[in-house]
């Protein structure tokens, strides 16, 4: 009895009559009347009655139900032990029973136990008034079967490992439902550190949990039948894995291995970020040093000065263009150098950062040669593997785009609608440009004139009436016959005069060219729309050859492990959708794989036919 976890523990029946009345003493002369008299092996049958939490039954009631539960197993008038535990607050009795019948020198059944506690435990409810309970032998018929509890076995695996068990077997079964071949379940299964197991008996499945605890497979996924388990798993059976202590043994000749990596894979991501670091720090001091350059260069400079007719333009327009022209071309000069000098340090870093990747690719892979299981365990640490079947998936994605992308009615629908997208973002940046001009015109006006809005009117109504080279000739020369002008300097009025003719021009043609433009991207739009679902509509169209390209997508997906498919893109994570419901169909399945294999042995062919070749140009010596 664990006195370590239960509160209370008190005997509420014990028969003294014993040759030592002790728990120890009744229960091995039970087990010795059964070894003497029988040929059973199990001479005791140990019953548990446990209520809800709320509700609790006094020493002579638990005394009364455990007759009740004697009575339905054929137990009734045998010795027996009952124990009373309290355990978290929650009372619960055990009932130990001697199964020998002495008088007749037989065990007493105990088949057909599990109807039998069911019938019991409804008898005690009705007895004392308890809530009643579903069970799977005593519901009726429009009841639904109730899922089976845990066990105590389970319990205690639980308590012992840490492990929440209603938490791991739902873990298990989304990575059942997740897989699409019992390869790909078993890998699941390893990457989330579980392990298959072969059971003592003859076809039964263990699951070995991170803390070295055992399961049945079939415990583990509930509402699944193990015929449909053991279908998934094909061809892979019972004699593929290792026995449960084998297993365990190489589990824990390997943990060391797992520490080490742990390690190593701390040392990596610090080394990583030492370097990003540092490599952050010298682009920082870099362009901080170009900063403080260019702060130097403008400090310095000084405002060209003009003499006679230059000097009385700059001071009655304000051209100032011959400085800004100078200084922009030692701005570029000094700009120019300074990027390539930023980029040449980004090159150097980025050497760096590729030598250190492949130093710390290179250690992986010797651990990995180093601790190389023998066994069909799968090794953590195979980081050439990994990438490996990453770059395998990302081949047969690259297959499968060139597929769809290489038909000629691909290409026709791709040209039309990249032609049709191309010329409507272009009416769009026209738009955007006008309402920017307009924008500007509007601006110049209001500085220029008191009544900006009014002054526009009457230079629009010009225009209208005239042509818009008189209306801008105008509003150059006689800028007040539009309205009254701002007090302002003569400087600035004809800085925005200036601007107003050349944006009011611009406006003028641009905007006859985007109405234009406008009215026609009418029959466009509805062109892009339909070649839009042609091009859906072809690419999930699914000919022999695609179909095939789309199962070789799924099995190469099979051997991604989680964090890689999780990473891929919403392009790959589409087409493995499509093949998976594509494949749920056995005919289509099947044809892919007849499609696939015929591939592959052709390009065996292929591949002997150029090694022969070879041989003959350049035979052995």
């Amino acid at each position: 009895m664990r006195t370590d976890q239960n509160e209370l523990i008190d005997i509420l029946e014990l028969d003294e009559t014993y040759a030592a009345p002790t728990i120890e003493a009744a229960l091995l002369e039970f087990q010795t009347l059964a070894d003497h008299l029988t040929d059973a092996k199990h001479g005791l049958y140990e019953a548990s009655l446990s209520p809800r939490d709320n509700e609790t039954l006094t020493p002579g009631q638990w005394e009364q139900a455990v007759d009740i539960l004697a009575e339905h197993l054929g137990l009734a008038g045998q010795p027996r032990i009952v124990i009373l535990h309290q355990k978290k607050g929650r009372e619960h009795v055990h009932a130990v029973f001697q199964r020998t019948d002495t008088d007749n020198k037989v065990v007493i059944s105990d088949s057909f136990n599990y109807p039998a506690h069911e019938q019991a435990a409804r008898e005690i409810e009705q007895t004392f008034g308890l809530e009643k309970t579903i069970g799977a032998h005593t519901r009726e018929k429009d009841e639904l079967r109730p899922e089976q509890a845990f066990s105590r076995e389970d319990h205690q695996r639980a308590e012992r490992s840490g492990i929440d068990a209603v938490a791991m077997k739902e873990q298990i079964a989304s990575l059942y439902e997740e897989a699409d071949t019992g390869r790909a379940f078993v890998r699941s299964l390893e990457e989330n550190g579980f392990y298959l197991a072969r059971g003592d008996k003859k076809n039964i499945f263990m699951v070995i949990d991170p803390q070295l605890e055992t399961h049945k497979l079939s415990s583990t996924l509930k509402g699944i039948r193990m015929s449909e388990v053991k279908a998934m798993l094909h061809p892979l059976t019972t004699a593929n894995f290792e026995t449960v202590d084998t297993c365990k043994k190489r589990i824990l000749e390997q943990s060391h291995i797992k520490d080490e990596a742990e390690q190593l894979k701390t040392t990596h991501v610090d080394q990583m970020e030492a370097l990003s670091k540092d490599h952050k720090l010298a682009c920082d001091r870099l362009e901080a040093r170009h900063y403080l350059d260019n702060e130097v260069v403008n400090a310095s400079r000084k405002e060209i000065e003009f003499t006679g007719f230059l000097k009385t333009i700059k001071d009655a327009f304000g051209f100032t263009w011959v400085n800004d022209k100078i200084k922009e071309v030692a701005d570029r000069e000094r700009f120019g150098l300074q990027a390539q000098e930023l980029q040449d340090l980004k090159r150097e870093q980025l050497n760096e950062r590729t030598a250190l990747q492949r130093a710390q690719r290179n250690e992986w892979f010797k651990l990995d040669q180093e601790n190389k299981p023998e066994s069909g365990l799968r090794s953590r640490f195979e980081v050439a593997r990994v990438q490996k079947r990453q770059n395998t998936f990302e081949d047969k994605m690259q297959a499968l785009r060139d597929h769809d992308q290489g038909s000629d009615v691909w290409k026709v629908i791709t040209q039309q609608l990249d032609r049709l997208i191309a010329h409507r973002d272009k009416v769009e940046y026209q738009q955007n440009y006008l309402e920017t001009l307009e924008f500007s015109v509007a601006g110049d006006f209001s500085a220029i004139f008191r009544d900006g809005e009014k002054a526009l009117e009457n230079f629009r109504a010009m225009a209208a009436e005239t042509s818009i080279k008189k209306a801008t000739k105008a509003l150059a020369r006689r800028p007040d016959q539009f309205g009254l002008i701002q007090d302002a300097s003569l400087k600035t009025i004809k800085g925005h005069i200036e601007s107003a003719v050349l944006d009011a021009s611009k406006t003028h043609y641009l905007k006859t060219k985007v109405e234009n433009a406008v009215l026609g991207l009418e029959l466009p739009g509805a062109v892009i729309i339909k070649l839009q679902k042609e091009k859906v509509k072809y690419i999930q169209a699914v000919p022999d050859e695609k179909l095939a390209m789309l199962r070789d997508v799924q099995l190469a997906a099979n051997n991604l492990d989680d964090k890689q498919r999780k990473a891929l893109e919403p392009e790959a994570k589409h087409a493995i959708t499509q093949a998976r419901t594509l494949m749920k169909d056995r005919l289509k399945r099947n044809l892919a794989d007849e499609i696939l294999k015929k591939q592959r042995a052709h390009e065996e062919h292929e591949r002997k036919r150029q090694l022969d070749l070879r041989r003959e140009i350049d035979p052995p010596m």
